[in-house]
């Protein structure tokens, strides 16, 4: 195994849209990485529209429509229970504020809530369905309230 001093910790977002928060957001996914016990981290999330991920939902998920948050893990990784997570997660800003409403919560706390999930999935989480008592879903929001401190929005 790696020393931890020399593990990665890459974080790269990318956004065609130039949210103000977005500096206030890397750093939150900073504080879910030492919540998470992630040693250390190459890491690519990518904001995208509504029919983009429409389009990634299609083709990697075999559903059209589009979704909140999708996971891109490393399967290698994950086999080898590497101390290093690896992936990327698409993340459509949109339908996490309608999700917001939906849900009645803060779009800050619903943006947490898919980061949250996504991260969970590149760690090797799964859920048959979205019922609270999947062992991932519960896992979830025990962990949610610990990041209320941190500010995105």
């Amino acid at each position: 195994m790696m020393p931890m001093t020399n593990l990665p910790h890459d974080c790269v977002i990318t956004s065609e849209v130039s949210y103000p928060w977005l500096d206030y957001y890397e750093s939150f996914v900073a504080n879910l990485f030492e919540l998470l016990k992630v040693s250390g981290w190459e890491l690519g999330i990518r904001f995208v529209s509504l029919s983009e991920m429409r389009l990634l939902n299609r083709d990697f998920r075999g559903k059209d429509e589009p979704t909140d948050v999708l996971s891109f893990g490393d399967d290698l990784v994950l086999q080898q229970k590497s101390p290093v997570l690896k992936g990327d997660l698409a993340i459509c800003v949109e339908r996490v504020f309608e999700q917001a409403q939906d849900f009645e919560v803060t779009p800050e706390e619903e943006l947490k809530r898919v980061t949250l999930h996504g991260l969970l999935h590149l760690q090797g989480w799964d859920h048959e369905t979205n019922s609270p008592d999947e062992p991932m879903l519960k896992l979830q929001e025990e962990l949610l309230p610990r990041l209320r401190e941190v500010v995105i929005l």
